[in-house]
């Protein structure tokens, strides 16, 4: 994938530069991106959950990235910088449905506030490749607006959207609801 859109949130830039998490918001952007990531581009033709799964092995295959499986962050790594711990966490909000991108701000939010972390980044699809995944599909310019309705503008955020390299065969869709 390559990376669409970026758009960062109160002082999020001059935050990871001070804190020297520069090198550690590159690895992010590398785990999102430097894979072939191809789709049919036919409107929903592809499911979102493969390519979800493809980011979670990628991020748990590099050193000192955490999980939340449920409930927290998707993930988050912290490192040294003069003494200091400094951590970020990470949403990808991939596969779910296009209103959960407010519970992830909520879980970054909480944790910038109380301390836990201190940037978070969510890692949406961007509106084209969005227009065909799966119906209901996160994309960046709703996530524009959750930022704005959570409040989100406030806290030092990066919103990354991701587009995929070019045509493929379409991307497998997870049967769900067998009832």
């Amino acid at each position: 994938p390559r990376i669409i859109d970026a758009q960062p949130f109160d002082g999020f830039d001059r935050k990871v530069e001070r804190l020297g998490m520069t090198g550690l918001l590159d690895e992010v952007k590398g785990l999102v991106t430097n894979f072939a990531f191809l789709l049919a581009e036919t409107r929903q033709a592809n499911g979102a959950a493969v390519l979800r799964e493809m980011l979670d092995a990628r991020f748990a295959d590099t050193p000192g990235w955490r999980i939340v499986k449920s409930g927290g962050i998707d993930w988050t790594k912290c490192v040294r910088h003069d003494g200091a711990e400094v951590c970020m966490g990470v949403e990808l909000q991939i596969s779910a449905r296009s209103d959960l991108p407010t519970n992830d701000l909520t879980h970054l939010m909480q944790a910038i506030e109380v301390g836990n972390i201190d940037v978070g980044v969510i890692v949406v699809p961007c509106d084209k490749t969005a227009h065909y995944l799966t119906d209901r599909c996160p994309r960046f310019s709703y996530a524009i607006d959750h930022v704005n309705r959570a409040k989100g503008q406030f806290s030092p955020l990066l919103l990354l959207s991701i587009g995929h390299d070019g045509i493929g065969p379409p991307l497998p869709k997870k049967i769900t609801n067998r009832g």
